[in-house]
């Protein structure tokens, strides 16, 4: 019997928390499913080549390429597209928020299973109050679980329809390189202390925190700073502080 065709659907971000999870559930898959990997993420294009598992590029609509309206019809289109082209069963969608798109995906083939994988610890935002016509809109929500899920008393905190896994991590010991051939591959100097800054997505808020947290190594001796993105806001103004 084939095995059924499973898309992992993610949103964008300025790390690689969600692409990182679709790609260690889409691993896990691969003796039991054909998973397609579809992001909004450019880190997308490393993934075929190096793990084997097909991947499908959508550029987000924080690129301003359209208005976004016309982009939630752009997002439907390339899944409708793909889950005829591969008959997919089930669409899984990682993000804080199901795009219109996704959700009108599912309207256009409602024989497909609809996913959605949401993180909790979410934060008392507009948002919560979406939750729930969004879960209704659901045929599954999972809930991947955080080492930290005891201190979590945000909004979904309290809700029940989450199926909890384990956390999810790519995380292999085995493959994993050593602290020395990390620090070789991305050109760090040995000898000297690194520190990652990666705050997450966002506008005023994380641009506040990202100057804050910058400002809070001035001094260190050495210091090797790596950001995930260039460190400027919206207008192109540098968010790093005078003497670093």
């Amino acid at each position: 019997m084939s095995k059924p065709t499973i898309i992992l659907a993610t949103s964008n971000g300025v790390g690689m928390g969600h692409l990182v999870r679709a790609t260690a559930i889409a691993i896990s898959l691969k003796d039991v499913a054909n998973p397609i990997i579809v992001s909004m993420a450019g880190g997308i294009s490393e993934i075929p080549s190096y793990l084997g598992i097909r991947c499908e590029y959508i550029p987000g609509r924080d690129r301003l390429w359209m208005s976004r309206d016309k982009w939630d019809k752009y997002l439907r289109d390339r899944l409708v597209a793909l889950i005829e082209e591969t008959d997919a069963q089930v669409l899984s969608f990682d993000g804080a928020v199901p795009y219109p798109g996704v959700v009108a995906a599912r309207s256009a083939k409602p024989k497909l299973t609809l996913v959605w994988v949401r993180r909790g610890l979410w934060q008392k935002t507009l948002l919560r109050f979406a939750l729930g016509i969004q879960t209704s809109m659901m045929d599954a929500v999972i809930e991947p679980g955080d080492f930290a899920r005891e201190y979590d008393h945000g909004p979904t905190s309290k809700r029940h329809e989450a199926i909890t896994a384990a956390p999810v991590s790519l995380f292999n010991e085995e493959q994993a390189l050593s602290r020395e051939e990390a620090r070789q591959q991305l050109k760090l100097d040995l000898k000297r202390p690194a520190v990652l800054v990666q705050l997450g997505t966002g506008d005023l808020d994380v641009n506040q925190k990202m100057t804050a947290a910058l400002e809070g190594l001035i001094g260190w001796k050495d210091l090797q700073v790596v950001v995930t993105k260039e460190p400027i806001d919206k207008a192109g103004n540098s968010l790093v502080p005078a003497g670093l």
